[in-house]
């Protein structure tokens, strides 16, 4: 028989259940049953008994059913973010390899400047970006690349002294840093120099470099500056050392192709123009000349007994009196003027809007200083001086008869003495 406490509380029970009528308490509905069901069993009700408890296994079927749903929902959830994830960083890749491709095709060093520096943009956030080429003869980094604040700076140079620098740190350990409390972590890589706390307040706070490897030998550094705290991630830097293999192989394309550049248009023992860059130049002055008005004369400048000189000091000598001579020449005719190497120990000056006696008078100073120079060939000292011939290009005569006729001036002034000056126009 039930008693009092049983019926009143089969009654709460019961009124749980009419008054729980959303899904979402499913939980509490199938402890309900199950409690009833108990309840029922004590006061010999067998039949609600088996009636509430097969209430609560249905209950409980339901909660199985829901849960394996929303597991399956937070699977799928968990493959999309997954998914999203992987392509997101598929594309950065992507990214990264075509601007690789882009870069190391590229020969225009100011093309190559800004392409690098836009797409590194869209990469990490920065306020300061700089590529350094590490000249391993000085022990120097040589930063080329230099933008902070979206623009352009003129280069630094930097000594590679370990302790002193971060990017020395990056060539002398072929490492790459990554600091996001510059105060706080610079002096694990800067240990030789105290940076004052003004310098850190204007200094960047977080700073990733990378050295720029090739055949495991540093050839520079690549860094990306932000004057934020924490503002980069290993994420960041895995993509960014992946951009900077891409962006050593680019540099050293660029140094190569300067180079061959560099070989085909000046000569290799005086660092003047060679004969065909300088023929080439003097046409386009030429040309610039006749058609706005300006002066233009043409300079030959031959070695006085040069062939005495290798005769009897030997053919070193020889090359060091042109190096020498050479020197003098460059170093003093004026900004607009232009010097190469004709032939032998011949060289032919190009004087820009100078007239015959602007032009006569600089070849007069270069005479002197050559004249009066000593140049020593092992323990001894020797003397050289030149002869110089000098025509003024004026009305209908080409460029390559004003050649001719200077050199003409030349060959009077070597015939009547050397060491002077012959000038027509």
């Amino acid at each position: 028989m039930k008693n009092n406490n049983y019926d009143k509380c089969e009654n709460i029970f019961l009124d749980a259940i009419n008054r729980i009528g959303c899904r979402e308490y499913i939980l509490i509905k199938e402890r309900i049953y199950y409690y009833l069901s108990k309840l029922y069993e004590k006061s010999l009700d067998y039949e609600n008994a088996y009636k509430c408890l097969k209430n609560s296994v249905k209950c409980k079927n339901i909660l199985k059913n829901d849960s394996q749903v929303s597991l399956k929902r937070l699977k799928e959830k968990d493959m999309i973010y997954a998914v999203q994830k992987y392509k997101s960083l598929y594309d950065k890749m992507e990214r990264i390899s075509n601007l690789g491709k882009t870069l190391t095709a590229n020969l225009d060093v100011e093309k190559f400047t800004y392409i690098i520096y836009e797409e590194i943009k869209k990469l990490v956030m920065l306020d300061t970006f700089a590529i350094g080429i590490y000249e391993k003869n000085k022990k120097e980094l040589n930063y080329k690349i230099v933008f902070k604040n979206d623009k352009k700076l003129p280069g630094i140079v930097s000594k590679v002294e370990e302790g002193k620098s971060l990017g020395a740190y990056c060539i002398c350990n072929k490492n790459d840093i990554i600091i996001n409390n510059m105060a706080k972590e610079y002096s694990k890589y800067i240990y030789k120099v105290k940076i004052n706390k003004k310098q850190l307040q204007e200094e960047a706070k977080s700073i990733i470099s990378i050295p720029l490897l090739l055949d495991n030998e540093a050839t520079g550094v690549m860094t990306v500056q932000s004057h934020k705290i924490n503002a980069y991630t290993n994420e960041d830097l895995n993509e960014l050392k992946i951009l900077a293999s891409y962006v050593a192989i680019a540099m050293r394309n660029l140094q190569l192709f300067n180079e061959a550049k560099h070989f085909a248009e000046y000569d290799v023992l005086t660092e003047c123009f060679n004969r065909n860059k300088i023929l080439s130049l003097g046409k386009k002055i030429y040309d610039e000349s006749k058609e706005n008005g300006y002066d233009l004369c043409v300079a030959m400048v031959d070695v006085d007994n040069f062939k005495s000189i290798n005769d009897n000091y030997g053919h070193g000598a020889g090359d060091h009196i042109l190096k020498s001579v050479a020197r003098i020449m460059k170093k003093n005719i004026g900004d607009n003027d232009y010097i190469g190497r004709y032939g032998g120990e011949e060289f032919i000056i190009i004087f820009n809007k100078k007239n015959i006696e602007q032009a006569s008078d600089i070849c007069e100073n270069l005479r002197r200083r050559i004249e009066k120079s000593k140049y020593n060939i092992g323990d001894r000292s020797i003397n050289a001086t030149v002869s110089i011939g000098i025509f003024e290009i004026h009305d209908n005569i080409s460029f390559s008869d004003g050649i001719k006729y200077a050199d003409e001036s030349l060959y009077v002034a070597k015939k009547t003495g050397k060491n002077k000056i012959v000038k027509t126009s």
